[in-house]
């Protein structure tokens, strides 16, 4: 009897082991692609749901930590990271905002999409959710207090990320919805790197 007692406590063990939480299911999901190409169209919505601003363009991914955001309308802007240096072009404004990154993935909630070895569990509580839309669908809680974003929602629909959504402090959405994936293609890791123009103003943060 003991011994049967003993297999089945073992049995459970086993199972709880091999039962995957959802932030290593999400990094999992995360880790099925080493580079992505998507058209986005991106929308951002007030707490009390009314569209304030809508915007288009291009994305590139490169694993890990590759990055490249090009909004075509309303107003030109690229956004891109080699791993190390984030770059932020206005080519209206004729500047260029360059920081280097920090290691928190909240306070740039896209590179959550770029880093073979995300943190989710030491820097987010990580839920699976049900939602009307198709897809598999979870959410990022940051625990650390004062961050940009108070929630984070990553959809996936046949294995492929579908859309991103974030909430700010004051409860305002962007929403970022890809279309035209191409998952898995080569890619030059040297187009990540921003080459400034000449006579554009250089701000260093």
């Amino acid at each position: 009897m003991k011994k049967i007692i003993i297999t089945i406590i073992l049995s459970f063990i086993t199972l709880a082991a091999f039962a995957a939480s959802p932030a290593v299911e999400l990094n999992q999901m995360l880790g099925n692609f080493t580079s992505m190409q998507a058209n986005f169209n991106q929308t951002v919505n007030s707490s009390d749901g009314v569209p304030m601003q809508t915007s288009n363009g291009k994305l590139k991914i490169l694993r890990p930590g590759m990055f490249y955001w090009k909004q075509i309308k309303p107003m030109a802007q690229i956004i891109t990271t080699n791993g190390k240096t984030l770059w932020i072009y206005e080519p209206d404004l004729k500047q260029v905002t360059m920081r280097s990154l920090g290691n928190s993935l909240a306070q740039t909630p896209l590179l959550l999409l770029t880093n073979k070895n995300t943190a989710l569990q030491s820097q987010f509580t990580v839920k699976r959710i049900k939602v009307k839309a198709k897809g598999d669908w979870f959410e990022l809680t940051p625990k650390e207090k004062g961050q940009s974003f108070k929630n984070i929602f990553i959809s996936f629909v046949n294995n492929q990320i579908n859309s991103l959504s974030l909430i700010n402090a004051l409860g305002d959405q962007t929403i970022i919805k890809f279309t035209q994936v191409k998952m898995n293609q080569t890619l030059n890791p040297d187009q990540f790197t921003f080459i400034i123009p000449k006579g554009v103003d250089v701000v260093k943060q």
